[in-house]
């Protein structure tokens, strides 16, 4: 049995050799042209797939006022040539508060805050994910509206999820309908491997054949798989004259999420169409925060903006540069290897000092002691100025390095950024940790060693213990998880800023033309 697999695999190996320096070999040219032609073939027959499935002519209807039965992000979806955008999480919030789930108030010029006040009547999935979405960052049903960001979490489980409840929803209205049918699909994939095959046996690597495949696949999936409909078509055209009405309010477009209170549902219809982008900035529901600024209630219980600095690795003090926040041990090193690194100063001033001196006759076989005496002699001469300097400073920078161990300090306070950034490839990476101590309002992102790193989750209470000098983070105890929200508070509610809501300017409302939205009575 074993003579007969034996057999078998070498009269396979001579038979594949033969084809590749026989058959293949002569069959080379045809063959790349036949890949060529069927890869182009393919590429038609995606375009005619593209245009057989092509979105349906959407015409906008007059302009109106009148709100129609979907709700705000099935509209994004449909008047948005069936792509869901981002303001569609934010246009859900806004109808939740015109529905008098939520308040939003602007307290100040860089505070509003959303109030949850607990869910009314029946929520459709996605709606109700963003209501959890908006109670889980909250502290006593408050949160700021820029807290609503994610940190440094990635949304595209939660995107991918309110997306998928949004187009189920808009197909069981009759709205939309997937791209692609299973005959289309079969099609198309399956054909991606006569091109596949044959450029596999041009080149004869089937890597090459794989790449295509995966190519053509990638190809298809990047075209949108949602189409609309007929009736979505018809939605859309009516939902396009509200935009036009909306549009032709001059400062529509300027109104704070907080002027939901006066405009109901049209503000969130708004954002969904696009003619609200003072209001969907506003309400970042997750999407990612921004690095620099952070909100907080840690310390105080009040929700505060704490601003995040990233020192660059050479442009802080104390000492000297590139050492803020280093390790000492790494400070000492490089103190040491200085040291070591000066004493070239001798022999590079010998050197210089030789530059243009004949040192050795080859002819008559001698060296000439005279002319390296005389360079030596002016080497220990000068040498010391430049010598000494630096090894004072070494000499310094060891001292604090070692002070640095045993002198530490510890800081307690809540994650409010964590950051990891390239330093120009894909393998080496900065990482970055700033927390709220709660006795400021500024704070510096330290340098993280990448196990350290790893250990630490954003919105954590934690302990940090600091080198007094260059701020290196030794160790990092975790006193609090993450919180659905953020810490515990004593209350909340009100700014922390000085520019309180007597001091700040009341915002911009105006009134809603058509009065209150009848379906909310």
């Amino acid at each position: 049995m074993d003579d007969a697999i034996a057999k078998a695999t070498a009269w396979l190996g001579d038979a594949l050799d033969w084809l590749r320096t026989e058959a293949l070999d002569s069959a080379g040219q045809p063959l790349v042209l036949a890949a060529a032609v069927a890869g182009i073939g393919w590429l038609v027959l995606l375009a005619m797939a593209v245009f057989a499935t092509r979105q349906p002519d959407v015409d906008a209807g007059p302009a109106t006022m009148e709100l129609g039965p979907e709700p705000p992000a099935v509209v994004n979806l449909i008047t948005s040539d069936w792509r869901l955008e981002e303001e569609a999480a934010c246009a859900t919030l806004l109808d939740l508060a015109a529905r008098k789930m939520a308040d939003i108030e602007e307290v100040g010029p860089e505070l509003s805050l959303v109030r949850l006040r607990g869910v009314r009547g029946t929520l459709n999935s996605y709606e109700q994910q963003v209501y959890d979405y908006a109670a889980s960052c909250a502290v006593d049903s408050v949160v700021a509206t820029e807290a609503l960001a994610k940190g440094q979490q990635k949304p595209a489980a939660w995107w991918k999820s309110f997306r998928n409840a949004v187009i189920e929803d808009a197909r069981s209205r009759g709205l939309s309908q997937p791209r692609w049918t299973g005959p289309w699909l079969t099609l198309l994939r399956g054909g991606s491997f006569i091109p596949g095959g044959l450029t596999a046996l041009a080149a004869w690597e089937w890597a090459a054949g794989g790449a295509v495949v995966v190519g053509c696949w990638a190809l298809i999936a990047g075209i949108n798989a949602e189409r609309g409909t007929a009736a979505g078509a018809e939605a859309a055209g009516r939902w396009l004259g509200l935009r036009r009405q909306l549009r032709d309010n001059d400062r529509f477009e300027t109104l704070p999420a907080a002027s939901v209170t006066i405009w109901d549902r049209h503000l969130a219809y708004g954002a969904a169409l696009d003619v609200a982008p003072a209001a969907v900035v506003s309400l970042p529901v997750g999407l990612p925060a921004d690095d620099r600024r952070a909100w907080s209630t840690y310390g105080t219980g009040l929700w505060h903006l704490i601003r995040v600095r990233y020192p660059r690795r050479w442009g802080f003090l104390p000492g000297p540069p590139m050492l803020w926040s280093r390790s000492p041990w790494w400070i000492a090193w490089v103190a040491v290897a200085v040291s070591a690194l000066a004493l070239l100063a001798y022999p590079v001033i010998a050197g210089l000092d030789l530059i243009g001196v004949k040192v050795v006759d080859s002819e008559a076989g001698t060296i000439n002691s005279e002319a390296l005496d005389t360079a030596w002699a002016r080497a220990q001469d000068l040498a010391p100025a430049i010598v000494a300097p630096i090894w004072l400073a070494a000499a310094a920078l060891l001292v604090l390095a070692l002070t640095d161990i045993g002198n530490r300090r510890v800081v307690e306070g809540q994650v409010v950024r964590l950051r990891r950034r390239s330093r120009g490839d894909d393998s080496n990476y900065e990482h970055r940790m700033a927390i709220d101590d709660g006795r400021a309002r500024e704070t510096k992102a330290w340098l993280l060693n990448p196990k350290l790193y790893a250990t630490v989750t954003e919105g954590e209470v934690v302990k940090v213990s600091l080198g007094r000098i260059f701020q290196y983070p030794f160790r990092i105890e975790k006193v609090a998880d993450a919180p659905a929200g953020y810490s515990a508070p004593r209350s909340a509610g009100q700014p922390v800023d000085s520019t309180g809501p007597e001091s700040a300017p009341a915002p911009v409302l105006e009134p809603n033309p058509l009065g209150p939205d009848p379906n909310l009575a």
